[in-house]
Protein backbone atom coordinates (compact mmCIF):
# COMPACT_ATOMS: atom_id res chain seq x y z
CA UNK A 1 0.00 0.00 0.00
CA UNK A 2 2.88 2.29 1.45
CA UNK A 3 4.56 1.96 -2.49
CA UNK A 4 1.20 2.23 -4.03
CA UNK A 5 0.76 6.07 -2.70
CA UNK A 6 3.97 6.93 -2.58
CA UNK A 7 4.57 11.00 -3.00
CA UNK A 8 1.22 11.65 -3.07
CA UNK A 9 0.17 14.98 -0.97
CA UNK A 10 -2.19 15.06 1.64
CA UNK A 11 -5.11 15.93 -0.27
CA UNK A 12 -4.53 13.42 -3.05
CA UNK A 13 -3.68 10.87 -0.27
CA UNK A 14 -7.38 11.52 1.04
CA UNK A 15 -8.61 11.16 -2.15
CA UNK A 16 -7.21 7.55 -2.84
CA UNK A 17 -7.46 6.39 0.81
CA UNK A 18 -11.61 7.47 0.27
CA UNK A 19 -10.99 5.31 -2.96
CA UNK A 20 -10.02 2.16 -1.71
CA UNK A 21 -12.81 1.98 1.24
CA UNK A 22 -14.86 2.51 -1.39
CA UNK A 23 -13.87 -0.80 -3.33
CA UNK A 24 -12.96 -2.74 -0.43
CA UNK A 25 -16.18 -2.15 1.16
CA UNK A 26 -18.56 -2.06 -1.88
CA UNK A 27 -17.10 -3.04 -4.92
CA UNK A 28 -14.69 -5.73 -4.11
CA UNK A 29 -18.23 -8.06 -2.84
CA UNK A 30 -20.55 -6.34 -5.53
CA UNK A 31 -18.27 -7.53 -8.44
CA UNK A 32 -17.41 -11.40 -6.61
CA UNK A 33 -21.43 -11.63 -6.37
CA UNK A 34 -21.96 -10.45 -9.95
CA UNK A 35 -19.40 -12.39 -12.08
CA UNK A 36 -21.60 -14.27 -14.04
CA UNK A 37 -23.85 -11.42 -14.91
CA UNK A 38 -21.60 -9.53 -17.12
CA UNK A 39 -22.42 -12.92 -19.84
CA UNK A 40 -25.44 -13.61 -18.78
CA UNK A 41 -27.54 -10.48 -18.42
CA UNK A 42 -28.53 -8.28 -21.43
CA UNK A 43 -26.67 -5.10 -22.21
CA UNK A 44 -29.42 -3.07 -20.14
CA UNK A 45 -28.51 -5.00 -16.75
CA UNK A 46 -24.35 -4.91 -16.89
CA UNK A 47 -24.30 -1.52 -15.48
CA UNK A 48 -23.25 -1.53 -11.93
CA UNK A 49 -25.51 1.63 -11.50
CA UNK A 50 -25.67 0.86 -7.35
CA UNK A 51 -21.95 1.08 -7.58
CA UNK A 52 -22.10 4.36 -8.97
CA UNK A 53 -24.45 5.87 -6.60
CA UNK A 54 -22.07 4.62 -4.25
CA UNK A 55 -19.44 6.41 -5.70
CA UNK A 56 -21.54 9.23 -5.96
CA UNK A 57 -21.59 9.07 -2.25
CA UNK A 58 -17.66 8.96 -1.90
CA UNK A 59 -17.52 12.00 -4.07
CA UNK A 60 -15.57 9.76 -6.79
CA UNK A 61 -18.12 10.68 -9.41
CA UNK A 62 -17.95 14.28 -9.69
CA UNK A 63 -13.96 14.80 -9.26
CA UNK A 64 -14.05 16.09 -12.83
CA UNK A 65 -15.84 19.00 -11.32
CA UNK A 66 -13.45 20.73 -9.41
CA UNK A 67 -15.55 23.60 -7.96
CA UNK A 68 -18.08 20.84 -6.81
CA UNK A 69 -15.13 19.04 -4.64
CA UNK A 70 -15.17 21.43 -1.57
CA UNK A 71 -13.41 18.94 1.05
CA UNK A 72 -10.91 17.26 0.58
CA UNK A 73 -9.00 19.70 -2.01
CA UNK A 74 -9.58 18.26 -6.10
CA UNK A 75 -7.22 16.00 -7.19
CA UNK A 76 -4.32 16.41 -8.78
CA UNK A 77 -3.64 14.56 -12.00
CA UNK A 78 -1.56 12.43 -9.74
CA UNK A 79 -4.02 11.66 -7.40
CA UNK A 80 -7.05 11.14 -10.11
CA UNK A 81 -3.97 8.70 -11.00
CA UNK A 82 -4.07 6.87 -7.65
CA UNK A 83 -7.81 7.32 -7.81
CA UNK A 84 -8.24 5.37 -11.39
CA UNK A 85 -5.88 2.79 -9.95
CA UNK A 86 -8.16 2.04 -6.70
CA UNK A 87 -11.37 1.73 -8.90
CA UNK A 88 -9.63 -0.53 -11.39
CA UNK A 89 -8.42 -2.68 -8.45
CA UNK A 90 -12.20 -3.82 -7.93
CA UNK A 91 -13.84 -3.08 -11.38
CA UNK A 92 -12.52 -1.78 -14.23
CA UNK A 93 -15.39 -0.66 -15.74
CA UNK A 94 -16.25 2.07 -12.97
CA UNK A 95 -12.90 4.26 -13.94
CA UNK A 96 -14.54 4.18 -18.10
CA UNK A 97 -18.14 5.40 -16.94
CA UNK A 98 -16.47 8.05 -14.42
CA UNK A 99 -14.14 9.19 -16.57
CA UNK A 100 -16.26 10.16 -19.01
CA UNK A 101 -18.15 12.26 -16.76
CA UNK A 102 -14.44 13.58 -15.24
CA UNK A 103 -14.24 14.78 -18.67
CA UNK A 104 -17.28 15.95 -20.07
CA UNK A 105 -17.76 17.68 -16.47
CA UNK A 106 -14.68 19.69 -17.34
CA UNK A 107 -15.65 20.73 -20.98
CA UNK A 108 -19.01 21.53 -20.14
CA UNK A 109 -17.66 23.57 -17.26
CA UNK A 110 -14.99 25.49 -19.06
CA UNK A 111 -16.85 25.73 -22.74
CA UNK A 112 -20.63 25.71 -22.77
CA UNK A 113 -22.99 28.54 -22.85
CA UNK A 114 -23.94 29.71 -18.96
CA UNK A 115 -27.51 28.68 -19.37
CA UNK A 116 -26.52 25.05 -20.50
CA UNK A 117 -23.47 24.81 -18.35
CA UNK A 118 -25.75 25.38 -15.15
CA UNK A 119 -28.36 22.86 -15.85
CA UNK A 120 -26.47 20.01 -16.90
CA UNK A 121 -23.70 20.38 -14.19
CA UNK A 122 -27.23 21.01 -12.35
CA UNK A 123 -28.57 17.51 -12.84
CA UNK A 124 -25.07 15.79 -12.91
CA UNK A 125 -24.55 16.70 -9.62
CA UNK A 126 -28.25 15.98 -8.40
CA UNK A 127 -28.77 12.76 -10.32
CA UNK A 128 -26.33 10.10 -9.86
CA UNK A 129 -27.50 7.97 -12.40
CA UNK A 130 -26.67 10.19 -14.96
CA UNK A 131 -23.37 9.61 -17.00
CA UNK A 132 -21.93 11.13 -19.94
CA UNK A 133 -19.87 10.63 -23.25
CA UNK A 134 -17.04 11.51 -25.04
CA UNK A 135 -17.89 11.03 -28.59
CA UNK A 136 -14.57 11.35 -31.34
CA UNK A 137 -14.27 7.29 -32.82
CA UNK A 138 -16.01 6.42 -36.39
CA UNK A 139 -16.31 3.17 -38.00
CA UNK A 140 -13.96 4.30 -40.76
CA UNK A 141 -11.02 4.49 -38.38
CA UNK A 142 -9.29 7.61 -35.98
CA UNK A 143 -5.64 6.35 -35.80
CA UNK A 144 -5.24 9.39 -38.05
CA UNK A 145 -5.94 11.83 -35.82
CA UNK A 146 -4.53 10.16 -32.99
CA UNK A 147 -1.58 10.66 -34.63
CA UNK A 148 -1.79 14.09 -35.63
CA UNK A 149 -2.01 13.89 -39.46
CA UNK A 150 -3.50 17.31 -39.95
CA UNK A 151 -4.98 16.41 -43.71
CA UNK A 152 -8.34 16.70 -45.02
CA UNK A 153 -8.28 13.12 -45.80
CA UNK A 154 -8.24 12.12 -42.37
CA UNK A 155 -11.08 14.33 -41.32
CA UNK A 156 -14.32 12.82 -39.93
CA UNK A 157 -17.41 12.15 -41.66
CA UNK A 158 -19.43 13.21 -39.24
CA UNK A 159 -20.29 16.64 -40.30
CA UNK A 160 -22.65 19.75 -38.79
CA UNK A 161 -23.90 22.48 -41.12
CA UNK A 162 -25.79 25.52 -40.22
CA UNK A 163 -28.83 25.56 -41.61
CA UNK A 164 -31.88 28.35 -40.31
CA UNK A 165 -30.47 28.99 -37.08
CA UNK A 166 -29.86 25.55 -35.92
CA UNK A 167 -26.98 22.91 -36.45
CA UNK A 168 -28.13 19.93 -38.50
CA UNK A 169 -25.60 16.65 -37.62
CA UNK A 170 -25.30 13.95 -40.19
CA UNK A 171 -22.72 10.39 -39.54
CA UNK A 172 -22.09 7.87 -37.38
CA UNK A 173 -19.92 7.24 -34.16
CA UNK A 174 -18.98 3.76 -33.01
CA UNK A 175 -17.53 2.09 -29.62
CA UNK A 176 -18.60 5.16 -27.77
CA UNK A 177 -18.39 4.52 -24.32
CA UNK A 178 -21.89 4.92 -22.12
CA UNK A 179 -23.30 5.11 -25.62
CA UNK A 180 -26.29 3.69 -24.65
CA UNK A 181 -26.60 5.01 -21.44
CA UNK A 182 -25.85 8.45 -21.47
CA UNK A 183 -28.29 11.40 -20.95
CA UNK A 184 -25.25 14.17 -22.93
CA UNK A 185 -22.75 13.40 -25.43
CA UNK A 186 -19.91 15.92 -26.64
CA UNK A 187 -20.12 15.31 -30.26
CA UNK A 188 -17.11 16.11 -32.84
CA UNK A 189 -17.79 16.91 -36.62
CA UNK A 190 -16.16 17.84 -39.11
CA UNK A 191 -17.99 21.87 -40.28
CA UNK A 192 -15.88 23.01 -42.73
CA UNK A 193 -15.32 20.50 -46.01
CA UNK A 194 -11.83 20.56 -46.90
CA UNK A 195 -9.79 21.75 -44.31
CA UNK A 196 -7.59 20.46 -41.68
CA UNK A 197 -8.78 18.20 -38.65
CA UNK A 198 -7.33 21.20 -36.78
CA UNK A 199 -9.03 23.91 -38.13
CA UNK A 200 -12.41 22.69 -39.67
CA UNK A 201 -13.45 19.73 -36.65
CA UNK A 202 -16.53 21.45 -34.24
CA UNK A 203 -17.66 20.12 -30.64
CA UNK A 204 -21.35 20.12 -29.61
CA UNK A 205 -23.70 19.67 -26.78
CA UNK A 206 -25.97 16.69 -27.99
CA UNK A 207 -28.59 15.89 -25.63
CA UNK A 208 -30.25 11.94 -25.87
CA UNK A 209 -33.66 13.73 -26.50
CA UNK A 210 -32.73 15.34 -29.67
CA UNK A 211 -34.40 15.01 -32.75
CA UNK A 212 -32.54 13.24 -35.36
CA UNK A 213 -30.35 11.50 -32.98
CA UNK A 214 -30.30 7.55 -32.40
CA UNK A 215 -28.26 4.90 -30.62
CA UNK A 216 -27.15 1.98 -32.69
CA UNK A 217 -25.43 -1.43 -32.55
CA UNK A 218 -24.47 -2.11 -28.39
CA UNK A 219 -20.74 -3.61 -28.93
CA UNK A 220 -20.57 -7.19 -27.41
CA UNK A 221 -16.87 -6.85 -26.01
CA UNK A 222 -13.89 -9.38 -24.82
CA UNK A 223 -13.49 -7.55 -21.50
CA UNK A 224 -14.79 -4.50 -19.88
CA UNK A 225 -18.34 -6.38 -19.56
CA UNK A 226 -19.69 -4.18 -17.19
CA UNK A 227 -19.70 -0.88 -18.66
CA UNK A 228 -21.56 -0.50 -22.54
CA UNK A 229 -19.85 0.94 -25.58
CA UNK A 230 -22.50 1.75 -29.35
CA UNK A 231 -23.08 3.09 -32.52
CA UNK A 232 -24.10 7.12 -32.55
CA UNK A 233 -26.30 7.82 -35.34
CA UNK A 234 -26.70 11.55 -36.77
CA UNK A 235 -29.93 11.47 -39.32
CA UNK A 236 -30.71 15.07 -39.75
CA UNK A 237 -30.21 15.77 -35.80
CA UNK A 238 -31.08 18.81 -34.74
CA UNK A 239 -29.60 21.35 -32.07
CA UNK A 240 -30.08 24.73 -31.14
CA UNK A 241 -27.07 27.31 -32.75
CA UNK A 242 -25.87 27.65 -28.91
CA UNK A 243 -25.29 24.11 -28.41
CA UNK A 244 -21.94 24.62 -30.08
CA UNK A 245 -18.95 24.42 -28.03
CA UNK A 246 -15.89 25.19 -29.85
CA UNK A 247 -15.91 25.98 -33.93
CA UNK A 248 -13.42 24.63 -36.32
CA UNK A 249 -10.87 24.35 -33.91
CA UNK A 250 -12.29 21.59 -31.36
CA UNK A 251 -9.42 18.71 -32.06
CA UNK A 252 -8.01 18.47 -28.58
CA UNK A 253 -10.16 20.53 -26.34
CA UNK A 254 -10.67 17.38 -24.08
CA UNK A 255 -6.61 17.17 -23.51
CA UNK A 256 -6.73 20.64 -22.96
CA UNK A 257 -9.61 20.71 -20.44
CA UNK A 258 -8.93 17.15 -18.77
CA UNK A 259 -5.24 16.78 -19.17
CA UNK A 260 -5.01 14.06 -16.78
CA UNK A 261 -6.73 11.23 -18.87
CA UNK A 262 -3.86 9.29 -20.33
CA UNK A 263 -2.60 9.15 -16.80
CA UNK A 264 -5.93 8.06 -15.35
CA UNK A 265 -6.41 4.90 -18.42
CA UNK A 266 -2.93 4.11 -17.25
CA UNK A 267 -3.54 3.97 -13.73
CA UNK A 268 -6.33 2.25 -14.53
CA UNK A 269 -4.58 -0.88 -16.45
CA UNK A 270 -2.23 -0.64 -13.47
CA UNK A 271 -5.07 -1.56 -11.24
CA UNK A 272 -6.39 -4.52 -13.46
CA UNK A 273 -2.79 -5.70 -13.05
CA UNK A 274 -2.25 -5.50 -9.12
CA UNK A 275 -6.19 -7.24 -8.87
CA UNK A 276 -4.73 -10.23 -11.39
CA UNK A 277 -1.34 -10.31 -9.12
CA UNK A 278 -3.32 -10.33 -5.36
CA UNK A 279 -5.41 -13.06 -7.16
CA UNK A 280 -2.25 -14.90 -7.97
CA UNK A 281 -0.11 -14.46 -5.00
CA UNK A 282 -3.15 -15.32 -2.87
CA UNK A 283 -3.74 -18.64 -5.43
CA UNK A 284 -0.34 -19.65 -4.97
CA UNK A 285 0.17 -20.29 -1.17
CA UNK A 286 -3.28 -21.92 -1.09
CA UNK A 287 -2.46 -24.26 -4.09
CA UNK A 288 -0.59 -27.12 -3.26
CA UNK A 289 1.43 -29.52 -4.98
CA UNK A 290 3.85 -31.84 -4.73
CA UNK A 291 3.71 -31.68 -0.76
CA UNK A 292 4.58 -28.13 -0.44
CA UNK A 293 1.85 -24.50 -1.49
CA UNK A 294 3.20 -23.65 -5.06
CA UNK A 295 5.16 -20.31 -4.63
CA UNK A 296 7.33 -23.14 -2.63
CA UNK A 297 8.37 -24.36 -6.17
CA UNK A 298 11.24 -21.79 -7.42
CA UNK A 299 9.95 -21.41 -10.98
CA UNK A 300 6.50 -19.98 -9.36
CA UNK A 301 8.42 -17.98 -7.26
CA UNK A 302 10.17 -16.42 -9.73
CA UNK A 303 7.04 -15.39 -12.01
CA UNK A 304 5.55 -14.35 -9.07
CA UNK A 305 8.66 -11.45 -8.60
CA UNK A 306 8.37 -10.33 -12.26
CA UNK A 307 4.44 -9.87 -11.78
CA UNK A 308 6.25 -7.42 -9.13
CA UNK A 309 8.76 -6.17 -10.96
CA UNK A 310 6.76 -5.36 -14.13
CA UNK A 311 3.91 -3.61 -11.52
CA UNK A 312 6.25 -1.58 -9.34
CA UNK A 313 8.42 -0.28 -11.95
CA UNK A 314 4.98 0.62 -14.42
CA UNK A 315 3.73 2.50 -11.12
CA UNK A 316 6.88 4.47 -10.70
CA UNK A 317 6.24 5.81 -14.86
CA UNK A 318 2.76 6.58 -14.33
CA UNK A 319 3.32 8.73 -11.47
CA UNK A 320 5.69 10.49 -13.47
CA UNK A 321 3.58 11.07 -16.22
CA UNK A 322 1.16 12.34 -14.04
CA UNK A 323 3.47 14.90 -12.23
CA UNK A 324 4.80 15.67 -15.59
CA UNK A 325 1.03 16.54 -16.34
CA UNK A 326 0.64 18.91 -13.22
CA UNK A 327 3.93 20.88 -13.33
CA UNK A 328 3.16 21.20 -17.51
CA UNK A 329 6.95 19.53 -17.79
CA UNK A 330 8.01 20.05 -21.90
CA UNK A 331 7.68 16.33 -21.97
CA UNK A 332 4.52 15.35 -20.16
CA UNK A 333 2.73 14.26 -23.63
CA UNK A 334 5.73 12.01 -24.14
CA UNK A 335 5.56 10.69 -20.71
CA UNK A 336 2.12 10.26 -20.92
CA UNK A 337 2.13 8.14 -24.30
CA UNK A 338 4.78 5.91 -22.95
CA UNK A 339 3.32 5.54 -19.41
CA UNK A 340 0.31 4.63 -21.27
CA UNK A 341 2.30 1.94 -23.77
CA UNK A 342 3.61 0.75 -20.66
CA UNK A 343 0.61 0.19 -18.84
CA UNK A 344 -0.81 -1.94 -21.37
CA UNK A 345 1.71 -4.15 -21.57
CA UNK A 346 2.14 -4.91 -17.81
CA UNK A 347 -1.60 -5.60 -17.83
CA UNK A 348 -2.08 -7.99 -19.93
CA UNK A 349 1.38 -9.84 -19.44
CA UNK A 350 0.74 -9.95 -15.51
CA UNK A 351 -3.01 -10.68 -15.84
CA UNK A 352 -1.93 -13.28 -18.54
CA UNK A 353 0.81 -14.98 -15.97
CA UNK A 354 -2.18 -14.88 -13.18
CA UNK A 355 -4.30 -17.17 -15.44
CA UNK A 356 -1.48 -19.50 -16.19
CA UNK A 357 -0.71 -19.69 -12.31
CA UNK A 358 -4.03 -20.95 -11.71
CA UNK A 359 -3.58 -23.98 -14.03
CA UNK A 360 -6.83 -25.24 -15.29
CA UNK A 361 -8.79 -23.10 -13.45
CA UNK A 362 -7.33 -19.60 -14.42
CA UNK A 363 -9.09 -20.15 -17.57
CA UNK A 364 -13.15 -21.09 -15.82
CA UNK A 365 -15.12 -18.40 -15.42
CA UNK A 366 -15.92 -19.42 -11.74
CA UNK A 367 -12.25 -19.34 -11.15
CA UNK A 368 -12.79 -15.22 -11.59
CA UNK A 369 -9.05 -14.42 -12.89
CA UNK A 370 -9.88 -14.50 -16.54
CA UNK A 371 -12.20 -11.74 -16.34
CA UNK A 372 -8.76 -9.52 -15.40
CA UNK A 373 -6.96 -10.60 -18.88
CA UNK A 374 -10.39 -9.79 -20.72
CA UNK A 375 -10.09 -6.40 -19.11
CA UNK A 376 -6.10 -6.22 -19.88
CA UNK A 377 -6.76 -6.83 -23.08
CA UNK A 378 -9.04 -3.74 -24.06
CA UNK A 379 -5.64 -1.21 -23.28
CA UNK A 380 -4.00 -2.65 -26.01
CA UNK A 381 -6.22 -0.67 -28.23
CA UNK A 382 -8.51 1.94 -25.70
CA UNK A 383 -8.06 5.65 -26.21
CA UNK A 384 -5.79 4.81 -29.43
CA UNK A 385 -3.56 1.48 -30.05
CA UNK A 386 -0.54 1.17 -28.77
CA UNK A 387 1.46 1.12 -31.96
CA UNK A 388 0.23 4.71 -32.46
CA UNK A 389 1.13 5.79 -29.61
CA UNK A 390 4.72 4.35 -30.53
CA UNK A 391 4.19 6.24 -33.44
CA UNK A 392 3.31 9.66 -31.15
CA UNK A 393 6.81 9.04 -29.00
CA UNK A 394 8.43 8.75 -32.70
CA UNK A 395 7.25 12.01 -33.58
CA UNK A 396 8.15 13.75 -30.10
CA UNK A 397 11.70 12.42 -31.47
CA UNK A 398 11.24 13.49 -34.99
CA UNK A 399 8.80 15.87 -35.84
CA UNK A 400 7.21 15.57 -39.10
CA UNK A 401 7.55 11.95 -39.69
CA UNK A 402 4.09 10.94 -38.75
CA UNK A 403 2.95 12.23 -42.08
CA UNK A 404 5.56 9.15 -43.76
CA UNK A 405 4.10 6.66 -41.73
CA UNK A 406 0.13 7.66 -42.80
CA UNK A 407 1.26 8.19 -46.78
CA UNK A 408 0.52 11.95 -46.69
CA UNK A 409 -0.56 12.20 -50.44
CA UNK A 410 0.31 16.22 -50.03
Amino acid sequence: MQSRWHGLGVGDLAWARRAKEFVDTHVVPATRDARDDEWSAPWEARVPWDLIEEADDYGLRTLGLFAAVPDPPPPSSLGLAAVAEELARGESALVDILLQGWKVGTIIEGLAAGHLRDHWLGRFLAEPRLVFSHCSTEPHGSSDRWLGWDHPDAAMRTTAELRDGEWILDGRKHYITNGPDSGLYVVYATTSQGARPSAGTSSFLVPRDTPGFSIGRVHEKLGGRRFNNAELIFDGCRLPADHLLVADTALGTSSRLFPASKAVIAAQALGVAQAAYEAALDYVQQRVQGGRPIVGHQAVALRVADMLIRIETTRALVHRAARAVDEEAPDRRRLRDIAKVAAAETAFAVAREAVELHGGLGVMREGGVERHLRDATLFLHLDGTNDIHRLRVVESLFPGWTERYVGDPG
